[in-house]
């Protein structure tokens, strides 16, 4: 990409990279890692290279009901 001067770099972060929630500490803290490196590519690549994260909430399925998460 770099060779070429463009291109976008989309990370899947999650609302808990700007939260915390107990119990999740292994979860959070690489979500919180995910959205600095996003942040961090951001400052290096720009602005040939587009680095962008999205982070969706809470997506409530059995899985999530199980253990009993209603939101990050």
């Amino acid at each position: 990409m770099k060779e070429k001067g463009k291109g976008v770099i989309i990370n899947t972060c999650s609302v808990a990279s700007y939260a915390a929630h107990f119990g999740f500490v292994g979860y959070v803290s690489s979500k919180h890692a995910i959205a600095g490196l996003t942040k961090s590519m951001a400052f290096e690549l720009g602005p040939e290279i587009r680095c962008n994260g999205i982070a969706p909430d809470t997506i409530h399925t059995a899985m999530v009901d199980s253990i009993g998460v209603e939101a990050l």
